[in-house]
């Protein structure tokens, strides 16, 4: 707690002139007074006042007071998080004995809780027990205290990744999410995956239409094959045996008959390619993919004890 008495009052000499200026003034009066109210041990107003100047005027020394001050009230996850948002953006300008200050509180911080980093290939929103924190990449860690934890991933379209596990002290779990997904807008994920859906359906009909449509095909062929030469070898017969006007009538059967096997020819070849029309359909499905709003389980999370 001295610690972070310290980084305060320090802060605030460095910081106010700073933050002088035209349309300043009303984020420097905020950020006084939640010095003040630090001072006195009013954290839960402090906080109030440092969150109304970040409103009035984003910056990255009222970020350290925040973290002091959630630090004060015991709100550990959330001071860490602040404690590494400062570093991060004020590693080169802010004083060094800040730094050192900050970075002390945050080890000390790291050792009483765990971190986890996201290893995510697209954009996807994450929830920690219910709670979303934001969308991948992350920028920083997410600060869990000791204890059993639910991480879940989402984006539209893909199925729910959840992480159900005990973390610990001090310990620091890397995390990859098993599947790719869209970079832009992860409502187009959805779109995409109700495409496939339509696209698959499609085909599937269109294929096994065809393929009824095939062998019926086939069979009127045979039929026709069938007849058409059972009918062309018996008017044969009796077309050699025949005289006279006979002739003329064994010859229409025998008319009849080549009739027949043309008209199985042209159904054969018919059936032929609607059965591989059928093939290229179903050739051509796209994948089958896990339906949108189901649970996979996490399994790709390595643990490794210790600190940055």
């Amino acid at each position: 707690m001295a610690r972070v008495k310290w980084i305060v009052c320090v802060l605030v000499l460095l910081a106010c002139p700073a933050m002088a200026g035209p349309g300043k003034q009303g984020a420097q009066r905020l950020f006084r007074e939640g010095n003040e109210l630090f001072q006195r041990g009013d954290y839960q107003g402090a906080l109030q006042r440092f969150r109304q100047a970040k409103a009035l005027y984003p910056s990255y020394k009222i970020d350290l007071n925040i973290g002091s001050t959630l630090n004060a009230l015991g709100r550990l996850t959330e001071a860490a998080a602040y404690y590494d948002l400062f570093l991060r953006q004020a590693a080169r300008r802010a004083p060094a004995e800040i730094i050192t200050a900050a970075r002390g509180s945050l080890d000390e911080l790291q050792g009483k809780l765990a971190q986890v980093m996201l290893d995510c290939p697209g954009k996807a929103m994450v929830e920690v027990d219910g709670h979303e924190v934001g969308h991948t990449p992350l920028e920083q860690p997410i600060y869990l205290v000791p204890g059993r934890h639910r991480i879940v991933a989402s984006v539209a379209g893909r199925p729910r990744l959840q992480q159900d596990r005990v973390f610990r002290a001090g310990e620091r779990v890397q995390l990859s999410v098993p599947w790719e997904v869209d970079a832009g807008d992860p409502a187009t994920g959805h779109a995409e995956a109700n495409g496939h859906v339509h696209v698959r359906r499609s085909k599937t009909i269109w294929a096994y239409t065809s393929l009824g449509l095939g062998l019926a095909c086939a069979v009127t062929a045979s039929i026709l094959f069938g007849v058409g030469l059972h009918q062309g070898n018996a008017a044969h017969e009796q077309y050699r045996l025949a005289e006279g006007s006979d002739i003329n009538h064994y010859e229409q059967k025998l008319e009849d008959a080549e009739t027949k096997l043309t008209a199985g020819h042209a159904v054969l070849w018919t059936g032929v390619a609607v059965l591989g029309f059928s093939v290229y359909q179903l050739l051509t499905r796209p994948a089958t993919e896990q339906r949108p709003g189901r649970r996979a389980v996490w399994l790709e999370g390595v643990g490794v004890t210790g600190r940055f």
